[in-house]
């Protein structure tokens, strides 16, 4: 047994994720992209990330990398990508540009 002061807290949680950079920045759907940053989870079902409205297959994660496979999407344009862990959505963002085949 141990004796002690019972001491309490309330958690503020953790911050958001932050997003630095995204390799390539273009390319077809089905293509493996690589998201590097900081405040993601080890657990990849934790990780949500979005091209745009459509959300990624994430294959792999750590606390700073995310492997993603590109969504199905057949249109030549730019998308907003972002990331969110725990539900917390990161504030800043990069862009993705889909490409034909």
């Amino acid at each position: 047994m141990i004796y002690g002061t019972t001491t309490y807290f309330i958690s503020k949680g953790s911050g958001a994720p932050e997003v630095i950079a995204i390799t390539p920045s273009a390319g077809l759907w089905g293509d493996t992209v690589e998201i590097k940053g900081q405040g993601f989870s080890y657990r990849k079902e934790e990780n949500q990330l979005l091209f745009g409205e459509l959300e990624a297959e994430i294959t792999y994660s750590t606390d700073t990398n995310l492997q993603v496979l590109v969504p199905n999407h057949r249109t030549n344009e730019t998308v907003k990508v972002t990331v969110a862990t725990t539900g917390r959505w990161a504030e800043n963002y990069l862009h993705f540009t889909y490409e034909l085949p």
